[in-house]
């Protein structure tokens, strides 16, 4: 249940006046509104209808939220999300800020504050109007043309692999870096909190390597999914049987990490303290010499996880340079 403070706020929504001091009074406006009242939530607009876009806002719709205005450079995107969702096209972003109480800039990190200028530069005052982009590493301030015409800016990072439509229902369960003050901190929580996630917090000067961290697991794990299906291969694997058996693999290794700490669930002979097989591995993988680097790589991290002695199990390596 909304916060009465959550109530209040959307209450004053309803009573704005719209572009240019009049009042709104269509229907759809009126209907918009009254639904959000009726539920205690912002109504959502959206500009950028790409995987991350698609996904946040399937998974908003079906946690009770209304999307109502979506905009997008791809205008066959934007229609596709903007029938899934039962919201309506708009040709501009500041036309979607303007027809919702909160908007998620959903748009490539190098150009949010580009699209935020550009909504700053047509607009009028946009107070009581919200707008949140979605970057990982970027904060409110990326949004700094927007505050200064009155509206309220922050950040909602979900840290989940969003690959689209199908990976809407991932949102559930997941945690979010949340970034805002006052009614819109309670209005992101609010959602959050809608969508079963968790808050995480970082403080400004964790952005980039919390960003980077995340990359390493997300993007880090399919494209080493990726080359241990190209050795499947190599090993006489079908690849039509190599992906899924190794995704399935990955599937379970998720699993028991979640389930407990990192070392115990760990397996391999790096764990077993079995340098013969790593001497077998690395003899096997001499033709691919960048795999058995990456493969190295990964055995002295696995072994310094769960104890072993690196050298002892034929995996001396140079040390990594030392951040100052």
């Amino acid at each position: 249940m909304p916060s009465a403070e959550g109530r209040a706020y959307t209450s004053s929504r309803l009573t704005r006046n719209g572009p240019g001091g009049k009042a709104l009074g269509s229907r759809s406006d009126r209907d918009v509104k009254d639904t959000a009242a009726r539920v205690g939530a912002p109504t959502l607009g959206v500009v950028g209808a790409g995987r991350a876009g698609t996904a946040l806002s399937l998974a908003a719709t079906r946690a009770g939220y209304r999307v109502v205005a979506v905009s997008s450079r791809d205008p066959a995107g934007a229609g596709r999300l903007a029938a899934s969702v039962g919201a309506g096209l708009r040709s501009t972003p500041l036309a979607v800020v303007r027809s919702a109480d909160l908007t998620f800039l959903t748009v490539p990190d190098g150009v949010i504050s580009v699209v935020a200028a550009e909504i700053a530069a047509r607009g009028p005052a946009l107070r009581e109007h919200s707008v949140v982009h979605c970057a990982a590493s970027l904060g409110p301030e990326a949004l700094g043309a927007l505050r200064r015409i009155g509206a309220d800016v922050g950040v909602l990072h979900p840290l989940q692999a969003l690959a689209g439509a199908g990976s809407a229902d991932l949102l559930r369960g997941s945690y979010f870096r949340v970034e805002a003050d006052g009614h819109l901190e309670a209005d992101l929580l609010q959602l959050v909190d809608a969508l079963g996630g968790q808050r995480i917090v970082v403080p400004e000067s964790g952005r980039a390597v919390y960003h980077a961290a995340a990359v390493l697991v997300a993007s880090g794990s399919v494209a080493l999914l990726d080359r241990a299906v190209a050795l499947f291969e190599a090993a006489g694997v079908a690849r039509d049987v190599a992906r899924p058996a190794l995704t399935a693999l990955l599937h379970g290794t998720a699993a028991n990490a979640r389930a407990g700490d990192a070392a115990a669930a760990l397996t391999g002979p790096a764990v077993r303290g079995d340098a013969a097989t790593i001497a077998a591995h690395l003899r096997a993988l001499a033709p691919y010499p960048d795999a058995r680097d990456l493969y190295v790589m990964l055995a002295v991290e696995t072994a310094r996880l769960a104890g072993r002695d690196v050298a002892e199990l034929g995996l001396a390596v140079a040390p990594m340079p030392q951040v100052a």
